[in-house]
């Protein structure tokens, strides 16, 4: 039953994020869950930890997503960026480098293929099939 329950809040997170909504927070995971304890509910996070690398072509920000985000998937990143923001703070970006950012997020989401994930300021959006073709890294 305790297992089920468990399913339940991270059925909960993973809806929420999937419709675009910003991380469930604490006290609704345990509406829906009400066996899980407070001490257990820091592991319900999308990001385990995040900051931010300052090279010669602006800012990237460093992201290692949680486990969960991680199985989760693509429906995670609204939850895994505004987990990792408020981590590392947010420096006075465009909204253009913002988007550019959160489809480099959506790309590591989706490919799976290393941790931790970097998300560049710099760089220009570009096509899905760019972003697919490159490895995340155009």
């Amino acid at each position: 039953m305790r297992f089920h329950r468990i399913t339940t809040a991270i059925t909960v997170l993973g809806t929420a994020a999937a419709l675009g909504a910003s991380a469930v927070p604490a006290s609704a995971a345990t509406t829906h869950s009400t066996s899980i304890s407070q001490s257990a509910l820091p592991s319900l996070t999308y990001a385990e930890n995040a900051w931010w690398v300052w090279g010669p072509l602006g800012g990237t920000l460093r992201i290692t997503p949680s486990g969960i985000s991680q199985w989760i998937g693509i429906s995670a990143a609204q939850g895994v960026m505004n987990n990792a923001l408020q981590i590392a703070g947010w420096p006075p970006y465009s909204s253009y480098v913002y988007q550019s950012m959160f489809e480099q997020l959506q790309c590591h989401l989706l490919a799976r293929l290393k941790t931790p994930y970097d998300l560049d300021s710099w760089r220009p959006k570009v096509s899905w099939a760019t972003e697919i073709r490159d490895l995340c890294n155009p």
